[in-house]
């Protein structure tokens, strides 16, 4: 995160609202803990497009963004089987 943070600086892009994606979640092993405490500390949405989770999350958080809309979700990935749900609500 700090490449892209510095990437995105050295462009004059650093203020620029973005929207983080952990992408390919379907292929960690024992880390929903982990993924979770990551989306929290960067607000991101978790998405595997292989087992179609998160997609959703994905969607309704890129509207945010770029409609600058306020809404409480809740973002659904599970890993292994397990089922996490995060209520969130933020202006992005």
């Amino acid at each position: 995160m700090q490449s892209v943070d510095a990437i995105l600086a050295d462009l004059g892009l650093d203020q620029t609202p973005r929207l983080v994606v952990f992408n390919k979640i379907d292929r960690l092993e024992n880390g929903a803990e982990r993924l979770r405490m990551l989306c929290r500390r960067y607000q991101a949405v978790a998405v595997s497009a292989a087992r179609r989770e998160g997609l959703d999350a994905l969607v309704d958080s890129a509207d945010r963004l770029v409609f600058h809309r306020e809404k409480k979700g809740t973002f659904r990935f599970s890993e292994a089987g397990a089922k996490v749900d995060q209520g969130v609500t933020q202006k992005i």
